[in-house]
């Protein structure tokens, strides 16, 4: 481990980190990027970060995709699945990717066009992947899996006894202060918002 690690392994610091939608979790993801390595963040999100999130980040908008892949460093994909999202990384993003980048999914597996970063880690277009998530789950790519460049998790981080008591437990205590007591929408937002901008709208 200890002879190839100075030939390949970078300080991020000065380093662009580029978040590909900017919801809760990337935002504590950019927050730690920025504070303790000293990284430049950019991000891409179908909606606009409003300007205080923005400015507390020090983060920089980019207004299409491939923009955002055309000057990352890092590439962190934080979406979710749907008929707009999959393969929104394939082919062409990588192509326009910065010689060498590197490509980190915690989202969802087929965010990422199937074959495309096999063929991007194999020509070095990205030197390195980190996947916590995979297109044929809970099946594993074998020609990703046998790369050394790419390190692979199994996206279980929510699993612990704990961490589900509390799924319940919040989610009963979202309904407790969403629903009064004589079954009527009591007019209080619900402790952990999936979505704050839509109850806002909606209430």
């Amino acid at each position: 481990m200890h002879r190839p690690v100075g030939s390949i392994s970078y300080n991020p610091r000065g380093h662009v980190v580029g978040i590909v939608g900017l919801g809760n979790i990337s935002k504590l993801l950019a927050f730690k990027a920025k504070t303790a390595l000293g990284m430049k963040i950019h991000y891409y999100d179908i909606i606009r970060a409003p300007a205080e999130t923005g400015a507390d980040l020090e983060a920089t908008y980019r207004s299409n995709l491939h923009e955002l892949l055309s000057v990352a460093d890092y590439v962190t994909l934080h979406t979710p699945l749907n008929k707009y999202t999959q393969g929104l990384i394939n082919k062409e993003g990588f192509a326009v990717m910065k010689d060498g980048a590197r490509l980190i999914n915690t989202a969802r597996g087929q965010v990422v066009d199937e074959e495309a970063p096999i063929e991007a880690l194999k020509s070095g277009k990205v030197s390195a992947a980190g996947l916590d998530v995979h297109y044929h789950e809970p099946q594993v790519s074998k020609e990703l899996a046998a790369m050394e460049n790419v390190t692979l998790t199994c996206h279980n981080s929510g699993a612990g006894i704990t961490t589900r008591i509390n799924f319940e437990s919040n989610a009963m205590k979202d309904i407790l202060q969403v629903v009064g007591s004589d079954g009527e929408f009591s007019g209080a937002p619900p402790i952990t918002p999936v979505n704050e901008i839509v109850f806002k709208r909606s209430s």
